[in-house]
């Protein structure tokens, strides 16, 4: 079995089959380069109240145990269905499987705001993943910010907000 994502649906999809088939041989493909983590605590990674350590859901003794193996740092370049591999960037070698899950989550929208798209990161930004917070909180010390505009108010622009003005920041 071979999930792609190692966010909250792969993890607790490898989580569940391993509890259902403890034979089964599990690969967990991930782009970045940690474990599981949450997603929601991300704004605490900016104003340094947390590490990723913090945020980690399962460390790496818990997928040992489990028996799920995990490729981290690692981009899906193929994925053929019809005869059920893959490549990677890394291997120059097809990558079977029986079974496969897509738990790739989402993507930031970045709204269609003059520049915005040309000024990433360079002062706006999109807060997705642990670089992204660790990239917001490097760009406010080595700038000096004191102002943040936070467009989006789900749970992570929420929590954002909370934090930027822990920083000391207005927003």
């Amino acid at each position: 079995l071979l999930i792609i994502g190692n966010n909250v649906a792969g993890t607790f999809s490898a989580q569940n089959i391993r509890n259902k088939d403890e034979n089964a041989e599990i690969h967990i493909y991930s782009q970045e380069n940690y474990n599981y983590y949450t997603r929601i605590k991300l704004p605490e990674i900016i104003s340094e109240l947390k590490t990723i350590d913090d945020l980690t859901v399962f460390k790496d003794d818990w997928y040992v145990n489990n028996n799920i193996n995990t490729h981290l740092n690692t981009r899906i370049s193929v994925i053929n269905p019809d005869e059920k591999f893959i490549f990677t960037e890394k291997a120059d070698h097809k990558i079977s499987y029986d079974k496969l899950i897509l738990a790739v989550g989402s993507h930031p929208n970045v709204p269609p705001i003059d520049n915005a798209r040309e000024l990433l990161g360079k002062g706006v930004f999109t807060l997705r993943n642990i670089q992204d917070a660790y990239t917001i909180s490097d760009y406010i010390k080595e700038k000096n910010c004191e102002k943040a505009i936070i467009i989006g108010g789900g749970l992570l622009g929420l929590e954002l907000s909370k934090q930027i003005k822990n920083a000391g920041l207005d927003t």
